[in-house]
């Protein structure tokens, strides 16, 4: 028999792990249906917002101004699709987060002797000792909830997103691929969101103690680092800039995906379209509060449902886990194979032809086949 290799999607989306593995057509769309207003609106909203209120406190441009010009370098890419556009985006947010870890180690640099008092006051706020020691658990809560709700955002950890893309993934273990996304975690959470905790807490613009704390988290991290000179700002909002219109054009990506599941390959997503459309230009215009109240509620979510089906599926991530630790004792990297049919550490059959000796034998394979999927084959 030829070894198992996967077998890739060409619109992979999370509603298919649903339907497949709890079958339940019902509930991946459903969740389908969450994650496009999610991704193709709510979060297309912060984005745009996020923009707009950075120009505008800069260089004093009008928030609808910012709306447009967005609209103007989006609205190509999610009326025809112009996958060039993603692929340069997919090498810029990469670049621009090397050059912003950069700026945060010389922040550290020139300010570290006052590490020891940045980690005290990382540990107080993330765990509301101050409020707890006073006697209420107020602040422990606030701490909490604060922390998951921008964790979850900064991440998407258990949302179900992340896997949209790294199905696309051609791997010879899906255990690899996991691997890689926990990494994302660890690279998105620990090194990118510490990397602004730093260059915020040394900047010397934000006050712990103030009445009134800022809002904006953005424009709080461009004027701290100003702190190192007026040569940072340019290329900070350059930064944020990019990393910007490439989570907008990756979040319609979903969105597309998602709807071609729910309606078919041959759709041409007109809706998600329009939604993205209009949901850049409103980001722009609409205040600060609002887009995060609406971002955090369908975030919450997404989140609760993924995270159900994700218990309820555990097994089969735990047999795959298996498979790929027993191949481990006794192959290399490039020898591990990972195969569905007559797997002793999974609990079962997978309900689809991906992985299969079968696929392979017979030589069909689902990314040249879309019909296949269309239909739930």
């Amino acid at each position: 028999m030829p070894p198992c290799k996967p077998n890739p999607g060409t619109f992979p989306v999370v509603g298919f792990y649903i339907e497949r593995g709890l079958g339940s057509r019902a509930w991946g769309s459903v969740f389908a249906v969450l994650l496009i207003f999610t991704y193709a609106f709510t979060f297309q909203l912060i984005q745009a917002n996020t923009l707009a209120g950075l120009a505008k406190a800069n260089f004093g441009m009008p928030t609808y101004a910012t709306g447009l010009l967005l609209v103007a370098i989006t609205a190509p890419f999610f009326i025809a699709g112009i996958r060039s556009v993603a692929r340069i985006a997919e090498y810029l947010a990469p670049l621009m987060a090397v050059i912003y870890m950069t700026l945060a180690v010389i922040v550290i640099i020139e300010n570290i002797g006052q590490l020891g008092t940045v980690f005290d006051m990382i540990i107080q706020g993330a765990f509301g000792v101050n409020s707890v020691a006073g006697g209420t658990l107020g602040g422990l809560f606030a701490a909490l909830m604060n922390g998951t709700k921008r964790g979850l955002y900064s991440n998407e950890a258990g949302m179900g997103s992340a896997p949209n893309a790294a199905a696309t993934a051609t791997v010879s273990h899906p255990v690899k691929q996991g691997m890689i996304q926990s990494l994302g975690v660890f690279v998105d959470t620990i090194l990118v969101c510490s990397a602004t905790a730093f260059i915020v807490l040394l900047g010397g613009v934000y006050d712990p103690n103030a009445a009134e704390q800022p809002s904006d988290g953005a424009a709080l991290t461009v004027d701290s680092l100003a702190a190192l000179g007026p040569w940072t700002k340019p290329i900070i909002l350059i930064v944020i800039f990019m990393f910007v219109y490439s989570t907008l054009l990756g979040n319609f990506s979903y969105s597309e995906g998602n709807i071609k599941y729910l309606l078919g390959i041959e759709n041409n997503a007109w809706i998600v379209k329009a939604i993205s459309i209009i949901a850049v230009f409103l980001g722009s215009v609409l205040s600060l509060e609002m887009v995060w109240n609406l971002g955090d509620w369908t975030a919450a979510l997404l989140a609760i449902m993924n995270l159900v089906a994700c218990t309820l599926l555990f097994k089969w991530a735990v047999g795959a886990l298996k498979d790929y630790q027993h191949q481990l004792q006794t192959k290399t990297e490039d020898e591990i194979q990972f195969c569905s049919s007559d797997n002793e550490f999974l609990p079962g059959e997978l309900p689809t032809d991906v992985w299969t000796k079968e696929a392979i034998a017979q030589g069909r394979n689902i990314s040249s086949d879309p019909a296949s999927w269309e239909h739930g084959d």
